[in-house]
């Protein structure tokens, strides 16, 4: 009998896979694997400790926590181990969720279309400025919060972004046409990096 076992323990004893997809093919530890009710790979979700390189059309990606899948093998989404610039149709973005949990990788916060285009991305790196015709800027961005009021630590509170049907939605809740917009993106805090959009010139 054993009156404590670590993480580690359990992760030295786990034994590794090989993984053969499209877009990686990678040798890793992993604790679940979940499927389609057609037996097709839904996701994987790895041990904290191992990292899986993923080449997906312009990126290579280091990624962690798990991937997902569709049912025809194309990955659904990722979750980058560090900041990671994509392109998006309003700008060059990095796509880094800060607070990621890692429970598993059903959800993770990059996500794709089917066809390889970016779906959605939560980042704890960039703002977004919002130029549009007859109203103000509006700006979206991070914010460093105290969680406690005597505490001396900032959290992140990060920023989601998704691209659907022309229109870019942030926070789940605020809209915009990507045509007839400009979107200005810029580290947070610091300097101007693309800016993008025609707002009908």
């Amino acid at each position: 009998m054993s009156g404590y076992w670590s993480e580690e323990d359990e992760y030295e004893l786990a034994k590794s896979h090989k993984f053969d997809f499209e877009f990686a093919s990678f040798e890793a530890k992993v604790m679940t694997l979940h499927f389609y009710k057609t037996e097709e790979l839904k996701s994987i979700t790895l041990w904290p400790k191992e990292r899986v390189e993923l080449n997906l059309g312009d990126y290579s990606i280091i990624g962690r926590i798990g991937i997902s899948l569709y049912e025809s093998g194309k990955i659904k989404s990722c979750e980058p181990f560090r900041p990671t610039i994509v392109k998006t149709p309003i700008g060059d973005i990095e796509a880094y969720d800060i607070n990621a949990i890692g429970i598993h990788g059903d959800k993770n916060s990059l996500n794709f279309y089917e066809d390889g285009k970016i779906k959605s991305l939560i980042t704890s790196r960039n703002s977004i400025t919002v130029y549009s015709l007859g109203e103000d800027k509006i700006i979206h961005s991070p914010k460093k919060v105290r969680i406690y009021s005597n505490s001396e630590t900032l959290d992140t509170i990060t920023i989601s972004i998704e691209f659907s049907d022309g229109k870019v939605i942030i926070d789940g809740k605020y809209e915009y046409d990507i045509q007839g917009n400009k979107f200005e993106i810029k580290n947070f805090g610091e300097k101007t990096l693309t800016l993008s959009g025609d707002l009908n010139k």
